[in-house]
């Protein structure tokens, strides 16, 4: 036996629709019994000998009604003629319906998939777990889980929790009619009143309250109401000048004010901002170099920096300990360092340091250090001193040396003979160039 399926069997809500047209001569697939090995007996030779000699000579066959846009019996369809189908009715969400070759059968290739694909597509609502966004929230409910119609026509909502209307505060809710969670006029900032709930819950309906912020009256905690702005202005800010306005939670909006010492340009009453020092320069603090620094609050301006005279004169007699020097007791001893006396000196004081006091055989290192003196805008200079060294063994060495920094060190001179009382002057102005 030979069957046709040339129809497509879809099972959706609609029911089942099946388009089945039989005959051998267009058989696209052949069924069989598996275990019919082509050796049925059965010949099936239904010869059909009639012999009736009707000479009827009807010529108009089926085949020539196919194509002529009229459906005639048996055709399904014919070219545009759909006897009224479309996708949708075949259960597609939308699309083009054709019409097969043969006119006995529809031709569903342009149809779009329809309902149960979990797409929501055409004039579907939804469709399985594709809910277009939507969700209970939606249709006014605080909770629970949206679903599809099973013919997705429409949204189900029986797995939605209640919502916003029955005087309950649920989630998501602000408040909900008469459940004000706890809140009232006073806790919202107002001296008293009614305090209501907004339509969707979503906040609170502020207009049954009275007194506080926007009644126009600028109370305890707050900055202003409205157009009364209590006691401040740009002022009180710390702006120097602009017109200060009220923002809609009583607090002052400064966004009218302007100048105020921070805004790195000099203005008001400032001395100074930031870098901003107007005409004022190191020159009109009597010196020739340098920066000026702007004090905190704006108010005055910090010279410590500048420099460019030169009148650094510092001597030493060694009277008694001078200030600011140090000494640094090194070696392998300690209390055999510099120490002031006279039994060196040509007269007077003078600082001396003697190995004698040392252990035998005992090496010492000894330093003695000036302070860091300011030398401003100096570019030439002298140090001199008078000193006696007496030289014991090749190991035995004294030096001079001069820092720009405290740190690194370099040797003016060194000595390894006995030098006898004598008075040396060096010329340091090499470095006092570029230093402070």
């Amino acid at each position: 036996m030979c069957v046709l399926f040339k129809g497509i069997t879809r099972l959706l809500c609609l029911g089942l629709v099946i388009v089945l047209s039989f005959g051998c001569a267009s058989m696209d697939t052949v069924v069989q019994d598996d275990d019919d090995s082509n050796s049925d007996s059965d010949s099936d030779s239904d010869s059909d000998t009639d012999s009736d000699s009707d000479t009827d000579s009807d010529t108009d066959s089926d085949s020539d009604l196919c194509g002529n846009n009229t459906i005639d019996s048996p055709e399904v369809c014919d070219g545009t003629d759909l006897d009224g189908q479309e996708c949708s009715n075949l259960g597609f969400a939308g699309g083009v319906l054709e019409c097969g070759d043969e006119c006995d059968e529809f031709v569903m290739d342009d149809c779009l998939d329809g309902c149960g694909n979990n797409i929501q597509e055409g004039s579907e609502a939804c469709d399985g777990t594709d809910l277009a966004g939507v969700n209970c929230a939606y249709f006014g409910y605080s909770g629970g889980t949206l679903g599809c119609e099973p013919d997705c026509s429409a949204f189900d909502v029986i797995g939605c929790s209640d919502g916003c209307g029955n005087n309950i505060v649920e989630s998501g809710e602000v408040c909900d009619g008469t459940d004000l969670d706890g809140e009232s006029c006073t806790t919202m900032g107002f001296t008293g009143g009614t305090l209501g709930c907004a339509f969707f819950c979503d906040g609170f309906d502020l207009s049954g309250c009275i007194g506080g912020c926007g009644n126009g009256v600028a109370e305890s905690g707050e900055d202003c109401d409205g157009t009364d702005m209590g006691t401040g202005d740009c002022t009180t800010e710390g702006f120097y000048t602009g017109i200060i306005s009220c923002d809609g939670s009583c607090n002052y909006d400064t966004t009218g004010c302007s100048e105020y010492c921070g805004d790195a340009t000099k203005n008001g009453p400032e001395a100074c901002d930031g870098t901003d020092f107007g005409t004022t320069t190191c020159a009109d603090y009597g010196y020739t170099s340098g920066f000026l620094v702007c004090n905190s609050g704006c108010g005055s301006i910090d010279s410590s920096n500048c420099y460019g005279t030169c009148s650094l004169n510092v001597s030493e007699d060694f009277s008694s300990w001078p200030g600011g020097w140090t000494v640094i007791d090194g070696g392998e001893a300690t209390g055999d360092t510099w120490a002031i006396g006279t039994g060196y000196c040509a007269s007077g004081n003078c600082m001396y340091v003697d190995s004698d006091y040392a252990p035998s055989s005992t090496w010492l290192n000894e330093y003695l250090i000036t302070p860091q003196y300011t030398v401003g805008g100096c570019t030439t200079g002298t140090v001199g001193f008078t000193h006696y060294f007496q030289w014991v063994s090749s190991t035995d060495y004294g030096e001079f040396q001069v820092s720009t920094n405290s740190m690194g060190w370099t040797t003016l001179q060194s000595w390894q003979v006995d030098i006898s009382l004598t008075t040396e002057s060096y010329n340091i102005g090499p470095y006092l160039t570029g230093a402070s």
